[in-house]
């Protein structure tokens, strides 16, 4: 066996390589001990990583490409997409490994989407008792969702309160900021900007991080002497 090397600056899988398990001299064990290397480690065969097969390469590829085109779908509906595609015989427990490997959730309404956050303040109500004698006095806007052929879309509606107009509206399936700003940017190019932007607190708490806090939507208002 060739001299062993012990100096502090070896690392363990450096001394690892130093065992010679065919020494017939020297037992690992004695090995071990000269190198200051614990056995365990000695004996430690890492897992090997397997390579991808072509057909779990296809399956995520088909996988990416239905979730992107569609996010709502979930394991049972993308089995079914994968079904279309001639991918038979996939599991519902490697559908689903797939799905956690790759990072892939279903997009959809879950409960408490109008549940208030706590931390922020609650602001009192300043349009009781306020007569809506004009058109572009004060809109209302707010957020809701609805069901479609191939998942759900979130729907924001802009109304004038003095003549019950649908004034702006836009779809999306994402509880973005663009599509709420796109609406108002429409609203406002086509009848001019109202005196007050209300909306109700359901829709204020879950806007909050999204919309309301918004830069772009703050200075939108700003620009157009909006009271929001």
């Amino acid at each position: 066996m060739a001299q062993k090397k012990t100096r502090s600056s070896l690392r363990n899988p450096e001394k690892k390589e130093l065992i010679e398990a065919d020494n017939q001299k020297i037992t690992i064990k004695h090995q071990c001990e000269l190198l200051g290397l614990p056995r365990s480690t000695a004996y430690y065969k890492g897992h090997s990583v397997t390579e991808q097969s072509q057909e779990e390469i296809d399956i995520k590829n088909a996988l990416d490409k239905i979730h992107f085109d569609e996010c709502s779908y979930g394991a049972r509906r993308l089995q079914i997409e994968l079904r279309k595609l001639d991918f038979i015989g996939i599991g519902k427990r490697r559908l689903r490994r797939y799905m956690e490997e790759m990072g892939i959730v279903a997009f959809y309404p879950g409960p408490n989407l109008s549940k208030r956050d706590l931390q922020d303040r609650t602001y009192p109500y300043l349009l009781r008792n306020v007569a809506i004698t004009h058109v572009n006095q004060a809109w209302g806007i707010d957020i809701t969702y609805c069901g479609a052929p191939t998942g759900f879309m979130y729907l924001v509606a802009i109304i004038d309160w003095h003549s019950r107009l649908i004034v702006g509206w836009a779809m999306s399936n994402t509880m973005q900021s663009d599509f709420v700003i796109r609406a108002i940017e429409e609203a406002i190019k086509t009848h001019g900007a109202p005196e007050i932007m209300n909306s109700d607190y359901v829709e204020k708490e879950t806007m909050t991080k999204n919309v309301r806090k918004c830069s772009v939507t703050k200075g939108l208002f700003e620009k157009f002497g909006i009271v929001s």
